[in-house]
């Protein structure tokens, strides 16, 4: 393929071009490249000499086996990192003059919350800097900078930019997939022509209205590099005449002002995404065969070699390895005291769903706390819907019923039924001491779509605060209509000891445990502009905190995990003064707007025969990109039966129903959507986090905690 056709890739010509100018290993080639390699190492001619590429040239060939798709430095560090480069190129042509764009793109970037352990991190307090950045810094970016560039620049440059970075984090969390199925690889070669699509219609009508010139990093490592060159010159020609003065580099010409730079395609990275989705069916996914591994690997040997004598290095390198595996399981067994060493035992129990703290020692007596915080829209007591008891009470009774009816001595006849019991019964749960107990964090485990457990640490005094629920079918009317999220901040973590007082009642039983989440929800915005059609994220806003389901008590089972919410710093704060009106709601620093890091859409066609309904897209990690690919995602077990429907309707029109858990506002599941474990650990923890990625050989500043998932266990 010549260099001039890189700019259709995608197209059905480029498509039709690959299949028929694929290489055959066949004698030719083979004998090719025997005479090469015969010319290098028995005629001792250079790799890249004239009588070599006259062999080679013609069909691009090379002396040497090729490597797979190394995606690290393809896509992070190549195709991506350059796209990003050329969009801060066009923030800055946009306001040469007062950098404002470039300010509030920095600014905008400080404020994105973390997310996860080390999933997502605090960007760098100056991104456009670019400065000591790895892969992992680069994916972090990209999943993130969707509503950082909103309303960055004018119309229509900024919707052509909105939709291109939507659909190069959707490509990359395809891509990096560690478990696919027919119908991911399927759709990832959908998005592939997606994105060849998106980035021909910004190389040619945005980029093109924009006089891009070098950053200031471009310009000073140009200059660098041609004193370098001055200077070995220089230096060259000195040793031919000794009396001859080796000039400095500030004896060099007047460095040149900044180049301009265009953006194009016309690169082999570009040309080599095409190539992932076979790359895939071929030799399995990304993760098998990445450079990730072994160049994070490679930083250690490095770190170490200056501790070594440079004798003997292998053996000094073996030494200290055993050492510090043997200081390290040392202070495993000094470090902490038994009983939290046993929490942590307890906390990452892969069979149970959630782990909160045992003690007791934190408390808030309920009568004092409303009468404390009178006239807190959280609480207010005035209201009987909004009073913080009532609600406690309304949302504990259904779940003790519960607890009752599988103990002894309980009237199964007049206890009332949990799940619909009349109003006007006297029936109450009661509140041991009248205490809550308060915890600061909740850790949530849950199966990833790969079948792995892994864990989520939710803090409702940090940006950890956010939490995703399931719900029933918007429409139950549609037969097997997919379930529906809802979102919601955690502002309070409990647990009291209930008990029942009301018809039925055991004569004597003692007092349950039973953990309890406040939280505040989130509304949608509506799909208006939103969705595949648009390649925009959801949007979400609080809703108005004198509402009557503004705040609402949640059971801790009914959280499939932690989710990565982000301002719309577009539309600005709601309160300019940072006073807000609910001290426990914590609502001062609200912002008017919120962009849910993944997207819902209606996919209508798989395989271009199969019309089906499906949501699709998260970007902040794999696991919550393929929760909106229902039915794809093998762990997510309340997702199976939109992958049973696709199946069934392909011999069928009418997919059958199938029963699965929806979460109900009471706080009650109907159906336990978690799976089980087996025995034999047919789900794990993941020994190494789907979101660790690189830094460079040369970067030290992270600690090993940071990379590696396991860590959180040990």
């Amino acid at each position: 393929m010549s260099l001039s056709e890189v700019n259709q890739l995608g197209t059905p010509e480029d498509i039709e071009r690959r299949a028929q100018l694929a290489r055959v290993d066949d004698d030719a080639y083979r004998r090719t490249i025997k005479d090469a390699r015969n010319l290098i190492f028995n005629h001792r001619h250079a790799v890249d000499s004239r009588e070599v590429e006259d062999l080679l040239k013609a069909q691009s060939w090379t002396p040497t086996a090729a490597l797979l798709a190394d995606f690290m430095h393809e896509v992070e560090l190549g195709v991506w990192k350059g796209l990003f480069i050329h969009l801060i190129r066009i923030l800055e042509a946009h306001d040469k003059k007062t950098k404002t764009t470039i300010k509030e793109f920095n600014k905008r970037f400080r404020m994105v919350p973390s997310f996860g352990r080390d999933t997502i991190r605090r960007f760098v307090n100056d991104v456009s800097d670019l400065k000591q950045l790895a892969a992992r810094d680069y994916e972090d970016l990209l999943q993130c900078c969707i509503p950082v560039f909103d309303g960055l620049l004018p119309e229509p440059y900024d919707s052509a930019i909105m939709s291109l970075l939507f659909t190069c984090a959707h490509w990359h969390g395809l891509a990096k997939l560690r478990m696919h199925t027919d119908p991911s690889i399927t759709l990832l070669e959908q998005e592939t022509e997606r994105l060849y699509a998106q980035l021909r219609n910004f190389t040619d009508h945005v980029c093109t209205s924009f006089e891009t010139y070098e950053l200031k990093r471009e310009i000073d490592a140009r200059q660098r590099a041609k004193q370098r060159r001055d200077a070995k010159a220089a230096t060259a020609v000195a040793r031919k005449g000794k009396e001859m003065k080796v000039p400095s580099a500030d004896a060099s010409d007047p460095p040149r002002g900044p180049q301009r730079k265009q953006y194009h395609m016309q690169t082999v990275k570009h040309h080599f995404l095409a190539d992932y989705p076979n790359t895939i069916r071929e030799f399995g996914t990304m993760d098998s065969y990445s450079t990730e591994a072994p160049e994070l690997e490679h930083k250690r040997p490095i770190s170490r070699y200056g501790r070594t004598s440079r004798k003997y290095v292998m053996k000094q390198l073996a030494g200290l390895e055993r050492r510090d595996y043997r200081i390290r399981r040392i202070r495993q067994r000094l470090g902490g005291k038994k009983k939290q060493q046993d929490d942590e035992r307890v906390a990452m129990d892969p069979k149970s769903h959630h782990h909160i703290g045992k003690t007791e020692n934190d408390f808030i007596d309920v009568g004092q706390f409303t009468a404390r915080h009178k006239g807190d829209p959280a609480v207010k007591p005035n209201v009987i819907f909004q009073d913080f008891h009532i609600k406690l009470r309304k949302h504990l009774l259904p779940r003790i019923l519960s607890e009752l009816r599988s103990e002894e001595g309980a009237d199964l006849h007049k206890l009332p039924d949990p799940h619909n019991y009349d109003a006007r019964i006297k029936a109450v749960a009661l509140l041991k001491h009248n205490r809550l107990y308060e915890h600061r964090t909740i850790r949530v485990n849950y199966t990833t779509y790969d079948v792995r457990r892994d864990q989520d640490y939710i803090n409702g005094y940090s940006s950890h605060c956010n939490i995703i629920v399931l719900c029933p079918p918007a429409d139950p009317s549609i037969p097997d209509a997919p379930p529906t999220y809802r979102y919601g901040r955690v502002i309070g973590t409990f647990h009291a000891n209930v008990t029942y007082n009301g018809p039925g009642r055991p004569y004597y039983h003692d007092p349950h445990r039973m953990e309890v989440l406040w939280v505040r929800w989130y509304d949608e915005v509506g799909q208006s502009g939103t969705g595949w059609a648009h390649q925009r994220l959801d949007r979400l806003r609080f809703a108005p905190i004198d509402d009557d389901d503004a705040f609402g008590f949640l059971d801790p089972a009914d959280v499939l995990r932690a989710c990565h919410i982000i301002p719309r710093f577009h539309l600005q704060k709601v309160h300019s003064s940072g006073v807000g009106h609910s001290p426990l709601a914590r609502d001062s620093s609200d912002w008017k707007e919120y962009y849910v890091n993944r997207s819902v859409v209606l996919y209508t066609q798989l395989l271009n025969y199969l019309l089906m309904i499906t949501q699709l897209s998260s970007f902040v990690d794999r696991d919550m990109l393929m929760r909106y690919h229902l039915g794809l995602g093998i762990g997510h077990v309340y997702g199976h039966y939109c992958h049973s429907a696709y199946v069934a309707s392909l011999s069928s029109n009418t997919p059958p129903a199938v029963e699965r858990g929806t979460f109900s506002p009471s706080g009650v599941s109907e159906i336990d959507s978690s799976p089980d474990l087996d025995d034999e650990g047919s789900l794990f923890f993941s020994d190494n986090s789907d979101d660790d990625e690189l830094r460079d050989t040369n970067l030290s500043d992270i600690d090993e905690g940071e990379l590696h998932a396991l860590d959180m266990y040990s």
